[in-house]
């Protein structure tokens, strides 16, 4: 199951496949036991580490900037925090008209589909947008 959320949907934070594995099994909270048991079997992984976890990617490896996966519906929107960086850039990357407006970063998070843009959300984005822009 991992394997097939990963190749569908890296890079993900590792917690998510964990929740989401756990959901599918009927679990309605997914404890440190299963938690830790199904981590420990995505421990193969290319992985990166950013502030707000560790992404799994599928076997292309980590990359600097990706295409940003449009949720289909409002059921597989994510947070911020659950979006790579490296997908967030690639968001900035295809939406650089945005940069132009007097907030970008709120322009970015309406754009996504945010509709409360919290201090670290704000500074996740603005932090893709800075490594675009270098």
């Amino acid at each position: 199951m991992a394997k097939q959320i990963i190749a569908q949907e890296a890079p993900i934070r590792d917690d998510v496949v964990a929740r989401q594995i756990a959901r599918t099994h009927g679990f309605a909270r997914t404890g440190a036991n299963i938690r830790n048991r199904i981590l420990s079997a995505l421990r193969g992984f290319p992985a990166t580490e950013e502030s707000t976890g560790r992404f799994l990617w599928n076997e292309s490896g980590p990359q600097t900037r990706i295409n940003f996966r449009v949720p289909i519906s409002d059921d597989e929107k994510r947070a911020i925090d659950e979006i790579s960086l490296a997908e967030l850039r690639g968001f900035v990357y295809q939406n650089k008209n945005l940069l132009t407006q007097s907030d970008p970063a709120l322009a970015i998070a309406r754009a996504i589909g945010i509709g409360r843009l919290n201090q670290p959300s704000r500074d996740r984005i603005e932090a893709a947008i800075a490594m675009e822009c270098d």
